[in-house]
């Protein structure tokens, strides 16, 4: 199949799957009449067959604004159901490569780039035993915990100047010096190299750190900017490359 019969067969079943979904239909267990599971499955197989590099979310709320008002589910609600298909199907595929988890973990983070879910997702699965994988797990599960605890909070800009204990200032260091490298590893798609430089620049000095400071301090500026510290420390990592914390037992043998 040609790049445009490729093109062409992708913006048929997008039409398909807005206007099937836009009339409200729903689909549970077997029962799937107009084959909703199936388009997004070619839909998925098409794009990842091609490599054909673009955001999907973008072209669903493109499908969607070209049906105007003919449609009886609100447009976000479409949009969110759509992409919950289609992450559905994209974990149906992923196969047996690694487990539930961390397929749940690459979907929760990123952007809806099909082809970079999929590397991602490859490039994890072959290293999940890896010691250094652990560390980048248990630096995003440690992170999520203080952060999912303080969820209600208002979070602003880390400011180093509020910083009291000097594990504070050689975490907020290790996070200056090690962000821009781990960015770039992340842009060139190097996720094997972004999790090993993750987990070695955050792992020891961040256990350090939650042994001898405590986050939620009672001065609320020092609390919430240990909060906004530990926010930019997780999202480094777990908004672009996968939500470790999604992982059951993180265990990552001789640490302390």
């Amino acid at each position: 199949e040609t790049l445009g019969g490729s093109i062409l067969a992708i913006s048929d079943r997008m039409d398909s799957l807005v206007g099937f979904l836009g009339t409200g239909v729903e689909i549970s267990g077997s029962f799937d009449p107009f084959g909703i599971r199936r388009t997004t499955q070619a839909l998925i197989q098409i794009i990842r067959g091609r490599s054909l590099r673009f955001k999907i979310d973008l072209l669903i709320q493109r499908a969607i604004e070209l049906y105007g008002n003919k449609l009886k589910v609100s447009p976000p609600q479409l949009k969110d159901r759509i992409i919950g298909y289609i992450r559905e199907r994209i974990e149906f595929l992923m196969g047996r490569a690694g487990p539930a988890e961390l397929k749940k973990a690459v979907l929760a983070a990123g952007s809806m780039d099909i082809v970079d879910i999929f590397k991602r997702f490859s490039a994890l699965a072959s290293i999940r035993d890896k010691r250094y994988f652990l560390e980048a797990a248990k630096v995003v599960e440690r992170t999520n915990n203080i952060l999912n605890a303080a969820k209600d909070e208002e979070i602003n800009e880390t400011d180093s100047s509020l910083f009291k204990e000097g594990l504070e200032r050689a975490v907020w260091e290790a996070y200056l010096g090690s962000r821009d490298r781990i960015n770039t590893l992340i842009d060139k798609e190097e996720y094997k190299n972004a999790t090993e430089e993750y987990g070695r620049a955050f792992f020891k000095v961040l256990g350090d750190f939650f042994d001898n400071v405590l986050v939620n301090a009672e001065d609320d500026a020092l609390r919430l900017n240990r909060l906004a510290m530990m926010k930019d420390i997780n999202r480094l990592y777990a908004g672009r490359v996968a939500d470790l914390a999604f992982l059951p037992q993180i265990v990552v043998k001789g640490s302390q």
